[in-house]
């Protein structure tokens, strides 16, 4: 069985999502990166209606050294989804999320979110629009 050993930013995430209700996350738009056997993202968009979806990650704790390799395959994973608006939200304090979303072309559209997350957190919500 393959685990990812997501990186702190937001593993705590994981745990507020009840799971009967993970399953949400596979889909036809989701995606793992493997290095061999072993996951370093997974990471996908879920559709609100057609045109129009979130941006979702989980990155493994050991991703950085591949870091170029995986910011290009999403990327482009962006560049070619059936989607004219991707949505993502990012911890407000996720220094390294926001300069991501940010390189892959998203744009700021919202500050701050607050009380985004279940356990209370503030988020930024970006767009990345075609």
């Amino acid at each position: 069985m393959m685990n990812l050993d997501e990186q702190v930013a937001t593993k705590y995430l994981i745990a507020q999502m009840p799971m009967d209700q993970a399953h949400v996350l596979e889909g036809p738009y989701s995606f793992t990166g493997l290095d061999g056997e072993h996951p370093l993202i997974c990471a996908g968009v879920l559709p609100y209606w057609t045109g129009r979806g979130e941006a979702w990650a989980m990155v493994g704790r050991d991703a950085g050294r591949y870091y170029v390799a995986i910011h290009k395959a999403v990327k482009r994973f962006f560049d070619v989804a059936p989607f004219e608006r991707i949505e993502a939200h990012v911890a407000l304090n996720f220094e390294a999320g926001h300069r991501w979303v940010k390189m892959i072309g998203f744009t700021l559209e919202v500050a701050e979110k607050r009380k985004y997350f279940p356990d209370g957190g503030s988020a930024s919500a970006y767009a990345l629009v075609k």
